[in-house]
């Protein structure tokens, strides 16, 4: 599918009436694949979260001798979670719930035998903290991203500013502002503070910020461009000219159109008026190279949330006690399921009677 050379990408760019063709890598993947925090040192501590998950969970009798522990503690929690590496949120729930927990995990893992002395390192625990901080603020990003008819300057927007959360609020952050679980485990031990080292945390913080420069590289270049879809009367357009150059062979007539749209009154009144169909509006006699190019962008999917979660609802849609349902069935429903039109089945009935009576 992807393959560079005999891939589907691959052939579209050998076409020669598909210039500059365009991909992009999925904003909502991209994003947890950043959140996996490969290649860091805080990923030794999800590991061991993990084993030791496993090793409680994973086994019938542990099971249910932890779930007892608890039950006698009245914890807040009454078990653990499992991680799952497909789930993308899981990873907060399982670091949230293993903090909460560590004392009576500590407790169950010694009277089993099994020594993990990073469980009572206080340098560990920190990091565990941190870490559980930190995949709290990726979990809260990736559910901003998704959802239905999300634009993709609204999606950048909201990536940019986790950018920017990250060098103006998390680095210089030494009070624990941003870090409720760390700054709750150093107020309930503050020995800790003692063997407490912030190089760590900034590093991990500093390559999590490269991670997302390298990751949505691709996507970022267009990002003006999708700015100016948005709010085509607050782009400057000379900031556009970069991405124009590669979007359209004529950036001349296009640059000359953008400028003589900003000076339309009347068009700034109709999208100040709150318009959400703008461009459709724009009249293509008068503007005819900057509607194509405009048309081009806004087909680029920058995100397949809308196709996942339809081949989510088709699977449900058409499930084994539904074994006689065809692929005429299942198209049509599937497409009741996801449309957004709202139908009045009252009315169809009505409708569906008339339509009966009058056959007879």
């Amino acid at each position: 599918m992807r393959g560079k050379e005999k891939g589907l990408i691959g052939l579209m760019r050998k076409r020669v009436e598909i210039p500059n063709f365009a991909t992009f890598h999925c904003i909502i993947h991209q994003e947890a694949l950043v959140a996996k925090l490969k290649d860091c040192e805080l990923e030794n501590v999800m590991q061991l979260v993990v084993r030791v998950v496993n090793f409680i969970v994973s086994r019938a009798l542990n099971h249910r001798q932890f779930r007892e522990l608890l039950a006698e503690y009245e914890t807040e929690y009454g078990d653990l979670v499992m991680h799952n590496e497909v789930r993308w949120l899981s990873q907060g729930r399982v670091l949230e719930r293993f903090l909460s927990l560590l004392h009576q995990i500590r407790e169950f893992t010694a009277s089993k035998g099994r020594v993990e002395p990073e469980l009572e390192n206080p340098e560990w625990i920190m990091k565990l903290a941190f870490l559980t901080d930190l995949t709290c603020h990726l979990n809260a990003l990736n559910l901003k991203l998704q959802g239905r008819d999300k634009h993709p300057a609204a999606m950048l927007g909201v990536v940019t500013a986790f950018q920017n959360k990250i060098t103006s609020l998390f680095i210089p952050d030494r009070q624990f502002v941003h870090f409720p679980s760390l700054k709750k485990t150093t107020l309930d031990n503050p020995e800790m503070l003692q063997s407490f080292s912030y190089d760590t945390f900034e590093n991990a913080l500093k390559d999590l910020g490269k991670a997302f420069e390298s990751r949505f590289m691709d996507v970022m270049k267009y990002k003006e461009f999708f700015t100016f879809i948005e709010t085509p009367f607050n782009v400057h357009v000379s900031t556009l000219r970069p991405i124009l150059a590669e979007l359209c062979p004529d950036r001349g007539s296009v640059e000359s159109e953008i400028v003589e749209l900003q000076a339309n009154e009347t068009l700034k009144a109709v999208l100040q008026s709150g318009e959400e169909n703008f461009w459709h509006i724009v009249p293509d006699m008068d503007y005819p190279a900057l509607k194509q190019t405009v048309q081009k962008v806004m087909c680029y999917f920058v995100s397949t949330c809308t196709c996942e979660s339809t081949f989510s609802t088709m699977n449900i849609v058409k499930r084994k006690q539904k074994n006689k349902v065809t692929r005429a069935h299942l198209d049509i429903l599937t497409r009741i399921a996801v449309t957004n039109y709202k139908y009045s089945m009252e009315k169809v009935k009505e409708q569906l009677a008339h339509f009966r009576s009058s056959q007879h």
